[in-house]
């Protein structure tokens, strides 16, 4: 890699703006007229030019594999913003990186770049660069070009795909086809459609829901809605639906709220409700007699006030008619649930906002935190339906589990799970605080810190010895609904950064397709329960400080 100081006549034509045009313009006006064209030089680079070449240079002296996961984030999100051509080339060579969330955060910077310089060097450098086999830094690369909106790159993304036969790239390479919104890249999406991995198959109708072009596809999605026997493929394609926006949507979905069990269920009543603003309940019947009557002359409601519902919907969770459980007023219809409680040693401060609660009508026989959640959680359990099957995690530096997997809600099941409820106490609290100043014990407080990481891991079903080179393919998780209560930010576990949380519960759960609630409880910031639920389908709730 050359000099950064050296511009080349491409990295010039990168950088420079329409402002950098109109003095082009100018200059070669005055020198054509005054017969001084052939003494032409470029203007000088200005401050912030220069200031983003030193940004460049000191990240190129400080990248080093040596350095930790942290620090390699931080020295690569230093490069948002800087949107130049020589800044795309030294945060690809992270795409080497035995790490996924370095090559996650180098992949999502260079994806907010928007210089032509940039695509075209991605392109001939990994897409149709023959000498190029590293099938690790095609995928990179190809990501990054979706998150740029590359038109120009999808017709390389498309021969690219026809010649491998690595997972990873193909899911990369589908899934920028389908940030691109391009309709030359359908063929490739549609063709994945018919492929025996079920997660390509997911990858392939989230691409084709994100590129809106439903007249060319929809019949299709439709079909592996009903028909495909993997449930995350049907979820996925209950999802698009969402994002098609068509009268055609309708009576497949209908006939999904007729023919689907549990969340799938649920899934298809939101959807429906979506596109209609209609308060009927879940009943099948009562849609299709609507359906019916309606279907000659209806006009689907604006999309603006879709969009206000869906936030509003957000924050204060949505209803489902009929709901199998429901816990600090968010229901589900799933029939496969984990309960995931944070029972650190801040878990035993009592609520400020005690005035909040009992206008509410909630007037507990204690406020403190875990008092209310166990109280709470109980409540759910005894309502569980005799259909669901359910298991609780507790959580603080260790996890504990109820059960060793999902079990039924039978009255044997739930009166243990009662009791399991009841025993929990928080660990490592003001108690453990005193006794370790009286030199009794520190373990106890070592033990109740906020394991954030490890308790979501678990309950997505993930390994602790699990890799994080690339995205999950396991699918094969028996939850497929999550509510994770906490009191506060991580602390403690393999993974205590927010920013490498949300990225490790996005690689794990990009085709698991699990919702995952999310309760907060105390005075803490709430940015990574929020984002959790955001970024997985979920609801977020605040209980209060």
């Amino acid at each position: 890699m050359g000099d950064p100081k050296s511009l080349s006549s491409d990295y010039r034509a990168a950088r420079y703006r329409w402002s950098d045009l109109t003095v082009f313009a100018t200059v070669a006006l005055f020198l054509f007229f005054g017969g001084l064209l052939s003494a032409a030089e470029p203007p000088p680079l200005s401050t912030a030019q220069e200031g983003d070449d030193e940004l460049v240079m000191e990240f190129k002296r400080f990248y080093s594999k040596d350095r930790s996961v942290r620090e390699r984030i931080e020295a690569i999100l230093v490069l948002d913003g800087v949107n130049t051509l020589e800044a795309t080339k030294v945060l690809s060579e992270v795409f080497d990186d035995d790490d996924f969330k370095v090559r996650q955060a180098a992949i999502d910077t260079i994806g907010s770049y928007d210089g032509l310089g940039s695509s075209q060097f991605l392109i001939e450098t990994f897409l149709t660069n023959k000498r190029e086999k590293n099938v690790q830094r095609k995928a990179c690369a190809a990501e990054a070009l979706g998150m740029m909106g590359a038109v120009a790159a999808v017709g390389p993304l498309a021969e690219a795909f026809k010649k491998t036969k690595d997972w990873d790239l193909k899911r990369a390479i589908a899934t920028a086809l389908g940030s691109i919104k391009a309709e030359e890249g359908i063929p490739v999406l549609l063709g994945l459609l018919e492929d025996k991995d079920p997660t390509l198959r997911i990858t392939a109708i989230d691409a084709l829901g994100e590129i809106r072009l439903p007249e060319l596809y929809q019949d299709k999605i439709f079909h592996a809605m009903a028909n495909d026997s993997n449930w995350q493929v049907r979820a996925a394609a209950i999802g698009s639906a969402r994002l098609l926006r068509t009268l055609e949507c309708i009576q497949p979905l209908i006939d999904r709220l007729r023919e689907e069990e549990g969340r799938l269920r649920g899934d298809a009543y939101l959807v429906l409700k979506d596109l209609t603003f209609n308060t009927y309940s879940d009943d099948a019947e009562q849609w299709q007699k609507f359906w019916d009557r309606a279907k000659g002359n209806y006009e689907l409601p604006d999309y603006d006030k879709v969009m206000a519902e869906r936030k509003k919907r957000a924050t204060e969770g949505t209803r489902y008619s009929d709901a199998n459980a429901q816990f600090v007023g968010i229901p589900t219809k799933s029939k496969r649930i984990i309960f995931v409680i944070d029972i650190s040693g801040s878990m035993e401060t009592q609520v400020v906002e005690i005035d909040r609660f009992r206008a509410d009508g909630k007037d507990y026989a204690s406020f403190q935190r875990l008092e209310i959640v166990k109280t709470e959680l109980i409540n759910t359990i005894e309502n569980l339906g005799a259909n669901v099957e359910f298991n609780i995690l507790a959580f603080a530096t260790d996890l504990k589990w109820w059960k060793k997997r999902l079990v039924g809600s039978n009255i044997l099941n739930r009166n243990s799970a009662k009791k399991f409820v009841k025993g929990l106490k928080p660990l490592g609290g003001a108690l453990a605080g005193f006794r370790s100043r009286a030199g009794i014990s520190q373990s106890a407080l070592e033990q109740g810190k906020t394991n954030t990481f490890g308790a979501l891991m678990a309950a997505l079903g993930v390994p602790e010895d699990s890799s994080s080179r690339t995205y999950d393919r396991n699918l094969k998780s028996d939850v497929d609904t999550i509510y994770f209560l906490s009191d506060g930010a991580p602390t403690v576990g393999k993974v205590i950064d927010q920013d490498e949380i949300l990225a490790e519960v996005k690689r794990v759960n990009k085709v698991r397709k699990i919702v995952l609630h999310t309760i907060a409880i105390g005075d803490f910031r709430k940015t990574l329960m929020k984002a959790l639920a955001k970024g997985n389908n979920g609801v977020y709730v605040d209980l209060g400080k």
